[in-house]
């Protein structure tokens, strides 16, 4: 015969089937590893560290600031439920405000991060982020650019680094202006580097404007298609007077 669990009798006299708080299970206590692989981001705060530690039940991650380096223990679910996303010291320490730090992270990740949508048109193609750190980036634009919120983060030469000299706050119409004529520059230096690479203007475009080098484009070109190459489209020839902007010349 199965025996029936009695209900218990709270202070007030009403009955409940819940069990007492000191014996409840926190309702996190399932798991050992976070699903997130090292690396995974949440802001500036980086996993380094998958395994759980637990303190009263609940789950604690080792997570490493971007901004500062600084490592520390942070609460999984604040992690998951976005209240966790940035090291509370790190903007106080640099004095910098916190957008301005986040936009100096993006433009490290954009340098470093494979897994980046923008790295083919970074890191990919050799931009390099110079500074020791984010939060030291974050200070080198506040002194010597400013603050304005309202403009971007832009580099003065489009094929130059992050680094200092090369930056400069721009309107998002300048930003995407300085993308386009960087492309445009390579488009005909590449012209006039490998003229028997018969890439319609159009296609040879794209692969620039998508951060493919000169060799990736050559090495493509040289690889056996089941399609005709150098066949449609327009084939414009190399203005030496853009090339000559590039080189200096």
């Amino acid at each position: 015969m199965t025996t029936l669990q009695q209900p218990q009798i709270t202070s007030s006299g009403s009955k409940t089937d819940e069990p007492s708080p000191s014996k409840r299970r926190p309702h996190n206590h399932s798991g050992s590893l976070a699903p997130e692989p090292v690396g995974h981001r949440w802001g500036l705060l980086e996993l380094i560290d998958t395994a759980f530690t637990r303190r009263e039940g609940y789950r604690y991650v080792k997570v490493r600031c971007t901004g500062c380096g600084m490592e520390r223990m942070t609460s999984y679910d604040n992690l998951r439920a976005g209240k966790s996303t940035r090291c509370q010291s790190c903007a106080g320490k640099c004095g910098a405000p916190v957008w301005l730090i986040q936009r100096m992270e993006a433009a490290r990740q954009r340098c470093t991060n494979p897994k980046d949508r923008a790295y083919s048109r970074y890191g990919a193609r050799g931009i390099q982020f110079c500074f020791p750190s984010v939060a030291a980036a974050a200070v080198w634009v506040m002194e010597n650019l400013g603050l304005h919120r309202d403009q971007e983060i832009d580099r003065v030469d489009n094929n130059g680094n992050y680094e200092p000299g090369n930056i400069r706050y721009a309107s998002r119409r300048v930003n995407i202006n300085n993308r386009n004529s960087s492309t445009i520059l390579r488009f005909h230096k590449f012209r006039t580097m490998y003229p028997e690479v018969r890439y319609a203007d159009t296609t040879l475009r794209n692969m620039l404007s998508h951060g493919m080098t000169y060799e990736e484009i050559v090495s493509r070109w040289e690889a056996p298609s089941c399609k005709p190459k150098g066949v449609y489209g327009t084939f414009s020839t190399a203005d030496q007077d853009i090339v000559s902007q590039l080189t200096g010349g």
